[in-house]
């Protein structure tokens, strides 16, 4: 009996490590720790997905954003994992058009591979132009 007991502690031991921690991604006051999960924990990042278009005459921007949550990053020594707003664009200068990565967005698996990233939302004041 006492080796069942000691055999379930030990299992329990092993099996009952700490979390990773979940820590907020715009909160700088954090340490980088191995494993962690730098969440958007109040959605701040989704108020920048969606397509955004500027236009003058012929020539026009076209940004298109998406959210990707709990993206594993490998940054030596250690790795993490993080929300992040990746993005790609496409440029038209007078009618022609200059260059288009918006195809990127749904061909590239690594997230760190787009021409836009940044898991960074600003939380204070407003955004103005």
């Amino acid at each position: 009996m006492q080796q069942l007991l000691i055999i379930t502690f030990l299992f329990c031991v092993g099996v009952c490590r700490g979390q990773s921690p979940i820590l907020p991604i715009n909160d700088a006051n954090y340490p980088e720790a191995t494993g962690a999960y730098y969440k958007d924990l109040n959605n701040d990042l989704n108020r920048y997905v969606g397509t955004w278009k500027y236009t003058n005459g012929t020539t026009s921007l076209t940004v298109t954003l998406q959210k990707k949550v709990m993206q594993h990053i490998i940054n030596a020594p250690y790795g993490y994992y993080e929300d992040l707003v990746i993005g790609e664009y496409k440029y038209i200068l007078n009618g022609v058009e200059k260059i288009n990565t918006l195809p990127l967005l749904t061909s590239i698996t690594n997230p760190q591979a787009n021409s836009i990233k940044s898991f960074i939302a600003v939380t204070t004041g407003d955004i103005r132009l």
